[in-house]
């Protein structure tokens, strides 16, 4: 499964990480605790880059 990341900019942002298998999928889930979202608002992201410890998400860079 890939990782997508969503993030609404707005005075209050809205960030979130969501395993998929798809970003169309991804959408759908995140439908279900945002609204809207809107499909340039969701990327795709690697969250395991080689040099980085296991168990940890780097997305600062994204």
């Amino acid at each position: 499964m890939d990782y997508y990341i969503y993030y609404r900019k707005d005075p209050e942002p809205d960030v979130a990480i969501v395993e998929s298998a798809t970003r169309e999928e991804a959408i759908e889930q995140l439908k279900k605790y945002f609204s809207p979202v809107a499909e340039d608002e969701v990327m795709k992201i690697d969250c395991h880059r080689d040099g980085y410890a296991d168990g940890i998400m780097i997305v600062s860079s994204y």
